[in-house]
């Protein structure tokens, strides 16, 4: 009798943390490992994706929009330097998203394993792209 084999995914808290890497290898990858809020270059050791709007918002931590490359110490330090980052925010993109940012943070948002793995499907793919 031949045993079928497992996902290596069999749980959400699985699926949920391969998403978050690759979205996050993504976002500093994009940014060129350079902190939004104080300018400071780095690698993956010490440049953070730094969300705008906390990551328990489910229905935008996984918005390009809502996430930037971030020195460890304004993301982890300052809790996301927030007055400099909203000011870069609206430079970058303007008013109308950042409204909308603020506006989406409240719509509950509930995600499957499914949905976590193509999330990393997504990301792993925009990365191979810049390869």
């Amino acid at each position: 009798m031949e045993k079928k084999r497992k996902s290596k995914y069999t749980h959400i808290s699985l699926a949920k943390k391969a998403a978050d890497h690759a979205f996050s290898d993504y976002i500093r990858l994009r940014d060129k490992y350079k902190c939004i809020t104080c300018g400071k270059e780095g690698d993956k050791h010490n440049i953070d994706a730094g969300h705008y709007l906390r990551r328990g918002y489910t229905a935008i931590k996984y918005d390009e929009r809502n996430v930037s490359a971030q020195c460890t110490y304004c993301n982890q330090w300052l809790q996301g330097a927030w007055d400099v980052y909203n000011e870069k925010m609206l430079e970058k993109y303007g008013q109308e998203v950042v409204d909308e940012l603020m506006s989406l943070r409240y719509v509950e948002c509930k995600m499957s394993i499914q949905d976590y793995l193509e999330i990393e499907r997504k990301y792993r793919e925009k990365l191979r792209e810049f390869e």
